[in-house]
């Protein structure tokens, strides 16, 4: 009888032992991954005397433990907005996000100057997605955001295998371009972005092909071949692009149709050489068994490495260091209807000129004509022109009376 009790009391024993190892499996099932690990790089941060400091690795736990005295928090009845992002009532779209700022990050582990000494922020996402944010946009100083570094999202705790993956870059009340989602490298520079001071310009649709153009296959399912002209073609010493470094930000601008406020807006994207470098400006596209497709809201911003986001569609200029290419397929969309609201097929080439900050009452221009041949026209007969269309489908400037060029360039007089 004892014997049989101990068996009995061991059997209960296995079971009760099974059970909590049953329990403890469950519990522990699938296995969760932490990525308190996962890290933020800092880079090219300055100290406070202006010398230039050691790179910096901050991982989500000490972000996550710095929220702790630091916390920055938007809730239902606070949320962050971006800008320029509604819902179809037209109402800005809330976001409920747990993190902390940037600024307290750079106090809490680097050396570096107030975030007011620098410039430009880039922004580097695991996905290749890269976004710059100008002073503008960061510094709460004047008309900028504090950035946060988000680690929830939604009431999520945002991971690697999450859409936002493991940190956001937030800035309220800026347009959505320059929040990052998958955020792992913040690069600094003291150097202050402005839209680049133009001395020439070339135009995109006289660009030729056989010299400038290129193609590559989509990496998606579409199977759609892109062509267009390929950014890297068109830079170097007596090139397109002239005196372009590896330094040098571009400004991309498009003039696109926004769905969220059902107008056209002006929209404004910077990025660095080793994104526009590869990058092209797409004017065609060839899907393979449709061919009714056709590329729409050409020229698109685009590239077979770019990431979903880095797009900029009916693209009105490419600038960087004093160089620019102009659609003017955009520009007359852009800029006509005139001021006066009355659609004639032709605008005043001084408000292009006026947003490549070309235009000066002291500047005198050359432009270049298709046959090569240049024409030397003073401010007041820019001041007067104007570019149209002719019957060969040929952009024209018409200057003085009766005077008119067929023409694919415009560089100030130096």
């Amino acid at each position: 009888m004892k014997k049989f009790k101990t068996f009995a009391a061991v059997v209960i024993l296995s079971v009760f032992a099974l059970s909590l190892f049953g329990f403890a499996a469950c519990n522990n099932s699938p296995a969760q991954s932490s990525d308190d690990e996962y890290t933020l790089e800092l880079k090219g941060m300055i100290g406070a005397n202006g010398e230039s400091l050691s790179d910096v690795t901050v991982t989500k736990k000490q972000i996550k433990e710095l929220f702790e005295t630091k916390p920055v928090v938007y809730t239902d009845e606070t949320p962050a907005y971006a800008s320029d992002k509604t819902d179809d009532d037209g109402n800005l779209i809330p976001h409920t996000l747990k993190g902390v700022y940037l600024e307290d990050i750079m106090t809490e582990f680097t050396e570096s100057a107030p975030i007011s000494e620098y410039g430009s922020l880039t922004l580097n996402a695991t996905d290749g997605y890269v976004s710059i944010a100008t002073e503008e946009v960061f510094n709460s100083d004047g008309r900028g955001s504090k950035m946060s570094d988000a680690f929830e999202d939604a009431g999520v705790v945002l991971n690697e295998k999450e859409k936002s993956d493991a940190l956001r870059a937030v800035f309220p009340d800026q347009i959505a371009n320059v929040w990052a989602k998958k955020l792992k490298t913040i690069e600094f520079s003291v150097d202050i972005l402005a839209t680049p001071t133009v001395y020439s310009f070339s135009v995109l649709e006289t660009l030729d092909p056989a010299t400038y153009g290129g193609s590559y296959d989509s990496l998606d399912t579409a199977d759609v071949t892109y062509s267009g002209i390929k950014i890297s073609e068109l830079i170097g010493a007596d090139n397109v692009l002239k005196g372009v470094s590896e330094l040098d930000k571009m400004c991309i601008v498009g003039w696109d149709f926004n769905s969220d406020t059902n107008k056209y807006s002006e929209y404004v994207s910077w990025t660095k050489y080793q994104v526009y470098n590869g990058g092209y400006l797409l004017t065609s596209g060839v899907k393979d068994g449709d061919p009714a497709w056709t590329l729409t809201r050409t020229p698109v911003f685009d590239g077979p490495d770019f990431s979903s986001g880095m797009t900029v569609k009916n693209v009105l200029s490419i600038s960087v260091f004093h160089s620019a290419v102009v659609s003017l397929d955009t520009a007359m969309r852009r800029y006509d209807p005139d001021i006066d609201g009355q659609i004639d097929g032709k605008f005043s080439i001084k408000d292009l000129l006026i947003h490549l900050n070309m235009f000066d009452d002291d500047n005198e221009y050359v432009v270049t004509k298709s046959n090569g041949a240049t024409v030397p026209l003073t401010y007041n007969q820019m001041l007067a022109a104007k570019v149209s269309i002719n019957d060969d489908g040929k952009y024209i400037l018409n200057y003085d009376t009766n005077k008119t060029a067929e023409f694919v360039k415009v560089a100030i007089a130096m």
